[in-house]
This record gives C-alpha cells, sequence and structure tokens, in this order.
C-alpha cells in the first residue's frame, strides 16, 4: 500500500514538473497585411509568421493595393455622383474656365427658391489640381427653380481666403439677378432637351452662365 502511494505521488510530481517547465504555446498574431507584423515576420494565411518577401512578391502586392485604393476611390466618386430617384442634375458652365491650383479656390451654391435648401459644389473637388475645366455639375438636386452663385478667389498665406461673386456671363444677363444670380432650374433627365451636335458630332457646350476675368 505504502509503495502504490509513493509511486503514484512520485508520478504526480513528475507530472508537474512537466508543466512547470514546458514553455508555453502562443498563437501567431492575426493579420492582413504584412505591415501589421514585426519587421522580420510577413502575413501568411491570416496569421504573422517568419520570414521576408522577395522584390517580385512586394512588387506584386503593391500594385494589388494600388488597384484597391484606386478601385475604392472609384466607387466613392461614383457614389458621390448618384442621381436620386426623382431628383435631377444641374450643369453650370464657367467661361472661360476655372483652373485649379494650390492656391485657388472656387464654388457654385444653388439655393432653391421654394424651399431655402441652399446646395454647395466645391470646384476644387471636381477637377484635379492642375486641372482647367469650364463645365460643373451638381450630381442630384430636388426638381425645381434656383438661384445660382459663383464664387472664386485664392488663399493668401496663413490659409486666409479671399473670395468674390462672378458676374452671369452677358448672353444670360436678363436671367440673373443683380448680375450676379443665375435663375436656373432643374429638371427630370427625361425632360431636358437633347444635346445640340455640332458637324463632326460632338456636343456642343451649352451657353456660358458666369464669366471668370
Amino acid at each position: 500500500m505504502r509503495i502504490s502511494l509513493l509511486f503514484a505521488i512520485c508520478c504526480a510530481c513528475l507530472a508537474c514538473n512537466e508543466r512547470v517547465t514546458q514553455k508555453p504555446k502562443f498563437e501567431a498574431a492575426k493579420c492582413t497585411k504584412d505591415d501589421q507584423c514585426a519587421d522580420d515576420s510577413i502575413c501568411v494565411d491570416g496569421h504573422c509568421q517568419k520570414g521576408e518577401r522577395s522584390i517580385e512578391e512586394k512588387r506584386a502586392m503593391y500594385a494589388r493595393e494600388q488597384a484597391e485604393r484606386e478601385a475604392k476611390k472609384a466607387a466613392e466618386e461614383a457614389k458621390r455622383h448618384e442621381l436620386k430617384p426623382g431628383e435631377g442634375r444641374l450643369t453650370v458652365r464657367i467661361c472661360p474656365g476655372y483652373y485649379n491650383n494650390d492656391k485657388s479656390i472656387a464654388s457654385l451654391i444653388a439655393v432653391h427658391k421654394e424651399t431655402g435648401e441652399r446646395h454647395y459644389l466645391n470646384l476644387t473637388r471636381e477637377i484635379p489640381l492642375e486641372g482647367f475645366a469650364d463645365l460643373f455639375t451638381f450630381p442630384s438636386l430636388p426638381l425645381g427653380k434656383y438661384d445660382v452663385t459663383a464664387k472664386y478667389g485664392v488663399i493668401h498665406s496663413g490659409g486666409v481666403p479671399d473670395t468674390l461673386l462672378l458676374n452671369c456671363y452677358k448672353d444670360v444677363i436678363k436671367q440673373c439677378k443683380d448680375g450676379q444670380v443665375r435663375e436656373m432650374e432643374v429638371v427630370l433627365p427625361e425632360n431636358l432637351p437633347p444635346v445640340k451636335k455640332n458637324k463632326e458630332g460632338k456636343p456642343i457646350p451649352p451657353p456660358c452662365d458666369f464669366w471668370m476675368e
């Protein structure tokens, strides 16, 4: 009896000692990209593992990530320019056009005559830096008549903006208030007149709405 008890105690001590001396096992950190792992590790099958990428692998990963960023940006832009059901678009032409540089700012403001709701279009977001354009479109506005104004200016040192209202173009001055507020209307897309084209079949730009000196 004593021998059996002693044997059991020895076995228990050996098992306990084995558990104490055994090194704990750590689960590899989860990841989706290499930069979520330590410097000497890479992301493999959702977990960080010791290793290093080859130049070819790094180039392929960069190209894939760049494509994903561009696709995400394109999807965001498409969503921002969606036409909501029951609404229409409003296109405004500024002549000769707006040149976007790092010191210029420009915007269009459309105020619904009945509701007083104001809608803004930041022209610096509509074209890339160093880009040039003369046509700008509110992607989706409630139907009705609007008072539209155009602002243009520069950003002085210290980030202080200096803006002014653009004058209506001479050919549409009769559809303007105080020479600077263009009266326009938003209708359903199917009620817009067909786009006029020249002899080459290219669209003819609509009349100018505002003039930028």
